[in-house]
């Protein structure tokens, strides 16, 4: 039987870890690696490994994760709390932010090609927000809250010693996905990828961090930026992914379709 020709497989760059992917999309669909965990959200509560770390928003609308029950596929809801004042980044981030996370599990330096893939969407208009997907070096939770990156106008703002991700801020000048890095607490790279999320459509955004901490991005599949020494080799990093509202921002509802994590020892 011939393989359909959407699928290929592809190999590691150290030939230890494999995955099969969609051609079109970019989404992987299929992984070997010793290290593999995958969760697609089916069933009615969330599961471990993962922690729901939120706002500490008490009044009116109240950050949430949730499992959509009865969804095909599988489906987590973010929900954020909603902004009444303009107030400082940090300040909106510690009461209306919603975080999936889990624990500090990684060194990529002992390992070999780390990959995160997320998929993800914004179900509202892409204002007043902030979204984060990466690996950080602080395992956040309710009421202990810390956003890794964060932007300003042109400007990267990490709170995170060590990490690398994807991050749109509606503080950035461009409204565009970034790819960043801090490495012993020193910015590694700020990069604008110009690709904008639509509202109401996926990206699947995916992470590789090889034994070097050489650090490669795709969006949707396309490679948007590759960077050496991202991360520091030694320190170990957890996965995580983050929403936020900005500004005077009302609540923001966003969905995780799946989260994928491999690698070879």
């Amino acid at each position: 039987m011939s393989m359909p020709t959407g699928l290929r497989w592809e190999r590691g760059t150290n030939g230890r870890t494999f995955r099969r992917f969609e051609r079109s999309t970019g989404e992987t669909v299929l992984v070997q690696a010793p290290i593999n965990l995958y969760d697609d959200f089916l069933g009615d509560v969330l599961q471990d490994p993962w922690n729901a770390a939120l706002g500490s928003d008490a009044s009116g609308n109240v950050p949430a994760v949730a499992i959509i029950a009865g969804q095909l596929g599988g489906l987590l809801r973010l929900t954020t709390g909603d902004s009444s004042s303009s107030g400082t980044q940090a300040t909106h981030f510690a009461a209306d932010s919603v975080m999936l996370n889990s624990g500090l599990n990684f060194k990529c330096g002992s390992l070999y090609d780390l990959n995160l893939e997320v998929k993800i969407r914004s179900n509202t208009a892409i204002t007043n927000r902030s979204i984060g997907v990466g690996f950080t070096d602080v395992h956040s939770t309710t009421g202990s809250l810390e956003e890794p990156a964060s932007g300003s106008t042109t400007s990267l703002v990490t709170n995170a010693t060590d990490g690398c991700g994807f991050l749109f801020d509606s503080l950035l000048t461009a409204q565009t996905f970034h790819v960043w890095g801090v490495a012993n607490d020193t910015d590694s790279v700020f990069y604008n990828t110009t690709v904008a999320p639509v509202a109401d459509t996926f990206n699947i955004l995916r992470l590789q961090l090889a034994r070097d901490a050489t650090l490669r991005a795709w969006i949707d599949g396309v490679l948007v930026k590759e960077q050496a020494s991202a991360v520091t080799g030694t320190v170990a990093l957890g996965p995580y992914v983050t929403f936020c509202t900005s500004g005077t921002g009302a609540v923001i509802t966003s969905d995780i379709d799946y989260v994928r994590i491999w690698a070879a020892r």
